[in-house]
């Protein structure tokens, strides 16, 4: 379940450009779908920065034409460290106990796969490039 304050709500409406209209007045209007997060999000402002909100909202069928947060801007959330050598120890202990043992580079290897994935997410989306960039 999403719950949207009052000024959320609003904001939608003023989104979908349908702040001051009624229910016929435009069948576009009233009848797009504007699909909404329900946790943390981010989107990526006008000077490339991140910034989080409790719900993102974008035009369900045309996602590509942008989207904004709703509310206030939050807090990001705290970033996760990652402690590299206990992941490598767990990697080699937990290969053990299934009765596939993995060689010091093997564990190496795969934590370092591990840690390349977790920077990707981190990251958050690749925009492709506008226009033949």
């Amino acid at each position: 379940m999403i719950e949207l304050t009052g000024k959320e709500i609003l904001e939608l409406a003023r989104f979908i450009g349908a702040a001051d209209l009624t229910d016929d007045q435009d069948e576009d209007i009233t009848y797009c779908l504007v699909s909404v997060s329900g946790g943390k999000d981010f989107i990526v402002n006008e000077y490339g920065e991140k910034e989080w909100f409790d719900h993102i909202c974008y035009f369900s069928e045309y996602p590509e034409e942008g989207c904004i947060g709703l509310g206030e801007p939050i807090e990001p959330p705290k970033e996760v460290v990652m402690n590299w050598e206990k992941v490598y120890e767990s990697i080699k202990e937990t290969m053990e106990k299934i009765g596939e043992p993995l060689s010091d580079t093997q564990c190496a290897a795969l934590a370092g796969s591990i840690a390349f994935y977790v920077e990707l997410i981190k990251a958050g989306p690749i925009e492709p490039p506008k226009g033949g960039e």
